[in-house]
């Protein structure tokens, strides 16, 4: 992907053998050292299809229960007329990041062991403009669905 997305994580397990999963999407051209890791999804509660029930530690199975998914939207300097101007520009673990764009909703979404999703909660974020009138600021958190 590039710099700094060779080097997110991707999994964390704790001493009770219990997995959380990251998935991540690639923001920023290609290759260039403002490239950055945009989180995509949190998985956890893994569990085996073939005995759904079970509660004794299994590791990873990638197989979850529980499933976070990130949407986002072009900020409004990036969707205008096909512009590419960066949203912002920031500094990270001493790398500059551009990112085009903004989180848009948070879904947490349960699944059974026939691979159906069923939305438990979602979470919706609108922006406005900062005082400076060069940036984008969080509004408002809006919950629905469930």
């Amino acid at each position: 992907m590039g710099l700094l997305t060779d080097h997110a994580c991707t999994r964390v397990t704790d001493p009770d053998q219990n997995v959380t999963a990251f998935e991540y999407d690639a923001e920023g051209a290609a290759g260039s050292i403002t490239s950055s890791a945009r989180l995509k999804a949190i998985r956890y509660n893994a569990f085996n299809p073939s005995n759904p029930t079970s509660t004794a530690a299994i590791g990873y199975t990638n197989k979850f229960a529980t499933h976070v998914e990130l949407a986002y939207t072009c900020a409004s300097r990036t969707c205008d007329a096909g512009a590419t101007v960066p949203m912002a520009f920031r500094e990270e673990a001493g790398s500059v990041v551009d990112h085009q764009q903004r989180l848009h909703e948070i879904r947490v979404q349960n699944e059974n062991a026939s691979s159906v999703r069923t939305t438990v909660v979602a979470y919706r974020l609108q922006y406005g403009t900062a005082a400076d009138r060069n940036s984008e600021v969080l509004g408002a958190i809006t919950e629905w669905g469930g």
